[in-house]
């Protein structure tokens, strides 16, 4: 008997390792929820990691098929539900599942387009080819990461003031800043970021 189309291969050693890695830090994280708008936090942000481990282990593979998507996002959605405290009883429980949903499709989205060819990245040429602005790029991946510029501006050592000059291109972060937004983005979405700045000159040039 065929395998059904729509779903996706088993996850690859280093994938599922992954995969087990995050579940492993939803369990502990519900520890310490007592509210359900914290563990939805948790659970939105987990859920998401759990997506981009299994979906960029898939769009690696040369039979790579979109098909898969939706049942990847029913397996992201499932394997961290599975952790929602005891005490969080329907229809919350149901009202949280559609919550990761619209999370998963609003993530979907900013990821562009699942090329089965290559990963899905940010930050990547604008249709005229021409680089998106620095300001742009980093305000892209902080609403990403779901980093608040409080957070951004802790991890930089300045102001919250200089992280909107940033976002909006008024000011150019120095070298030193570009590598802290690239380290911190690097963390928080446990992948590579690195920003371009070959457009950098396109904004108004000023440094803070």
């Amino acid at each position: 008997m065929s395998k059904n189309r729509s779903q996706p291969p088993a996850l690859s050693l280093k994938a599922l390792q992954r995969v087990l890695e995050i579940d492993g830090l939803v369990r502990v994280a519900m520890r310490d929820c007592y509210t359900r708008d914290k563990a939805v936090t948790v659970l939105r942000t987990c859920v998401v990691e759990s997506f981009d481990a299994r979906i960029s282990d898939c769009i690696s593979r040369s039979n790579y098929d979109p098909i898969w998507i939706s049942e990847i996002k029913r397996d992201s959605i499932s394997s961290v539900i599975y952790f929602l405290p005891a005490w969080i009883k329907p229809p919350s429980r149901d009202a949280i599942l559609k919550e990761l949903q619209v999370t998963l499709d609003d993530h979907q989205r900013s990821k562009a387009s699942l090329n089965p060819k290559k990963k899905p990245t940010k930050s990547q040429p604008t249709p005229d080819n021409e680089t998106k602005p620095l300001g742009e790029q980093i305000r892209e991946l902080r609403d990403e990461s779901r980093l608040s510029n409080e957070k951004l501006a802790k991890a930089l050592e300045v102001d919250i003031r200089s992280i909107s000059r940033h976002l909006s291109s008024e000011h150019i972060p120095r070298n030193d800043h570009l590598v802290a937004y690239e380290d911190i983005f690097s963390e928080t979405l446990k992948r590579p970021v690195r920003l371009d700045t070959s457009g950098k000159r396109q904004t108004s040039g000023k440094r803070p």
